[in-house]
């Protein structure tokens, strides 16, 4: 049975089991791996650490598929969708079709995957427990550890990019964690967030540096980020607040 200390246990371990393998094993594999795979070596650890540790220790049931209702899940899945179209259709307008490959592929899927699992299909019960049901603060805090875990891209990219980049990534979060605890279907946050992250390993738009932007553009996209981040926050009050007082009736 979780206990909150059990719980509270399992997400430290799970956030720094993430962060110290994205961390140490391109040191660790530098010579054996091609650097291409690295990031697809990582992730695979991580899927197979998480459901090892969750197996041995918290027994949790991650639902990665449901039929149940299919229309209100794409109801749901509406403002996840209009977030991607605006941070991401340029993206995919700039994809080249030659860039494609099968490794890039892969990776995406397994980064997709990975930190779905970790961060929808165990932290959000974990944090459940953590948080004495509360659904909002629950989603909050996993999206939170979510942003934070991208602070390992400072290695190679801006101070203001990763910061950006968290922002966008815990609004991702909000979103996909309210999909899951209302759906129940971890496929559709994976999707997502594969359609998120892939025109980024084919434009590498992440390595696009901030210093060609001025002072007051940076401040700008400060701004609209974090405008971003307030109305999911908002989105997914209104989404789970039902859910909350259906528990308690």
């Amino acid at each position: 049975m979780l206990t909150k200390k059990k719980s509270f246990w399992g997400i430290i371990i799970l956030y720094f089991m993430v962060l110290l393998i994205l961390m140490l094993v391109p040191n660790l594999f530098i010579t054996l791996v091609p650097v291409q795979f690295m990031q697809l070596l990582s992730d695979s650890i991580i899927v197979i650490l998480g459901f090892f540790l969750n197996k041995i220790f918290w027994h949790i049931r991650i639902s990665f598929f449901s039929t149940n209702n299919f229309l209100r899940q794409l109801i749901l899945s509406l403002p996840a969708i209009v977030l991607l179209l605006v941070t991401k259709l340029s993206s995919w307008l700039n994809i080249s079709i030659s860039k494609i490959t099968f490794g890039i592929l892969l990776t995406v899927i397994m980064i997709a995957m990975a930190e779905e699992v970790i961060f929808r299909g165990l932290l959000i019960p974990l944090g459940m427990v953590c948080t004495g049901g509360r659904p909002f603060l629950t989603i909050m805090f996993s999206s939170l550890m979510f942003g934070l875990i991208h602070l390992v891209n400072l290695a190679h990219t801006s101070v203001n990019m990763v910061l950006l980049q968290i922002v966008l990534v815990f609004a991702s979060g909000m979103l996909w964690g309210g999909i899951y605890l209302r759906t129940h279907n971890l496929l559709i946050t994976i999707i997502l967030h594969f359609l998120d992250d892939f025109p980024d390993l084919v434009v590498n738009t992440n390595n696009t540096s901030i210093t060609t932007f001025s002072s007051s553009q940076v401040q700008l996209m400060y701004l609209v980020v974090i405008g971003l981040a307030l109305l999911t926050c908002l989105i997914v009050f209104l989404q789970v607040h039902r859910f909350s007082l259906r528990r308690r009736v």
